[in-house]
C-alpha cells in the first residue's frame, strides 16, 4: 500500500489520518485494512482524514470505490465521516452520498472538529 495512516482510537469511534497518492486500488485496499482494524478494536465508526492525500479520483472512480466500499462495509461500519480540504469538498460530498445511498451513513467535512461531533452525535443514534 503507498498510504500510511496514523490511527487513534476514541470511545466511540476510530480515526484515521490517511496520506500518500490517492487511487481507487489503493482506496479499497485501505478500505479492507480500515474495516479490520475497526473489528479489531470493536469500533463501527469512523472518522477518515483525507486532508493529506494527494490526487484525485474521477467521477467514475469515486462511484465505483463507493459501491466497493459500501458492499465492503455494509453491516460492520455503521458510520463514516470523511474530513478533506475545501478544494475537495465536493467530490469528497458525492462519495459520501453515494456511500450513504449504498447504506454505509456517511457525510463529508473540511474541519475536524465538525466531523468529529457528527461521528459523536451518529453514535448515540446507531
Amino acid at each position: 500500500m503507498a498510504y500510511s495512516f496514523e490511527m487513534r482510537v476514541h470511545d466511540t469511534y476510530l480515526y484515521a489520518k490517511l496520506s500518500g497518492q490517492e487511487t481507487a486500488a489503493e482506496d479499497l485496499q485501505v478500505a479492507q485494512a480500515l474495516l479490520e482494524i475497526c473489528q479489531g478494536f470493536g469500533k463501527w465508526r469512523l472518522v477518515a482524514d483525507l486532508r493529506e492525500l494527494a490526487g484525485r479520483l474521477s467521477i467514475a472512480d469515486n462511484s465505483y470505490v463507493a459501491r466497493e466500499m459500501a458492499a465492503l462495509w455494509h453491516g460492520k461500519i455503521s458510520c463514516i465521516a470523511t474530513v478533506s480540504r475545501s478544494e475537495n469538498y465536493q467530490t469528497e460530498r458525492f462519495f459520501a452520498m453515494a456511500l450513504s445511498n449504498r447504506g454505509v451513513s456517511a457525510e463529508s467535512f473540511t474541519d475536524l472538529a465538525s466531523a468529529e461531533n457528527w461521528i459523536k452525535t451518529r453514535a448515540a443514534h446507531i
